[in-house]
């Protein structure tokens, strides 16, 4: 039964569609598995997202959700790889009303959230980004992680070592300590996960850095990203999330 479900939005990267896209990331199996969402794959033409003719299209398809389905409309949850990962930052900057979280896997960076932060709405983020990924540049994702780090209200501390990532996490997730078989991970020896909280302790922005990972994803990273997602949910007309009742 769909109704009153949250919806999750996987986004494909350019140049291949969402059928192709979505046997990759596992958020079909993880849909399957455990009823809790309802999966949408958007396709775009040419198989690329262009924010200026694409753009409008999450809210249509929220609206047409809603109608048909009756979704939980303040819990859906943007997620996209590569290209998509940069359509899902877009439409975050200009539209956060309309989401509760987003994951961004892979994504080169390509705004700098200035509509966001002025805003003032939260957007919880979990963040994927492969150790091997010669299409995404470090200096990139640290300003990604900055951005996120300033629009959710997270404790900014710079690290000043020689560490890719600049800003020192409040809590790290690995395979010993949270990727667990237990916890049905089976790639969970890849996993670094880098945990920055609000002052209220309150976990707002992951930031994951995959071992041996080219510019791909593996099943497990949509597990962990739904996990940090249904934590959150945006009531209608506000700036600020809410932990959901999951």
């Amino acid at each position: 039964e769909a109704k009153g479900l949250p919806v999750v939005f996987s986004i494909h990267g350019r140049g291949e569609p969402a059928w192709i896209f979505a046997t990759k990331n596992g958020w079909d199996q993880l849909a399957d598995e455990t009823r809790e969402f309802i999966l949408v794959l958007p396709d775009s033409p040419q198989n690329m997202w262009l924010f200026d003719r694409d753009g409008e299209v999450f809210r249509h398809i929220i609206d047409k959700l809603c109608q048909t389905y009756s979704i939980d409309k303040t819990r859906v949850y943007p997620t996209g790889f590569s290209n998509g990962g940069m359509i899902t930052r877009q439409v975050a900057n200009r539209f956060p009303e309309l989401f509760a979280a987003i994951s961004l896997w892979n994504a080169p960076f390509a705004d700098n959230f200035d509509e966001l932060l002025l805003s003032g709405s939260e957007i919880p983020c979990f963040i994927c980004a492969g150790d091997n990924d010669n299409k995404v540049s470090w200096n990139d994702l640290n300003s990604l992680l900055e951005n996120m780090l300033k629009a959710n209200g997270c404790v900014i501390r710079e690290s000043g070592t020689d560490s890719p990532i600049k800003f020192v996490p409040d809590e790290v997730y690995t395979g010993e300590n949270y990727y667990t078989k237990a916890n049905k991970y089976t790639d969970g020896d890849r996993f670094q996960t880098l945990v920055y909280k609000k002052l209220d302790g309150q976990a707002r922005v992951c930031f994951t850095i995959m071992k041996d990972m080219p510019h791909g994803a593996v099943y497990d990273e949509s597990r962990a990203a739904w996990a940090f997602l249904k934590r959150f949910s945006r009531p209608e007309g506000t700036k600020k999330v809410t932990e959901a009742a999951c």
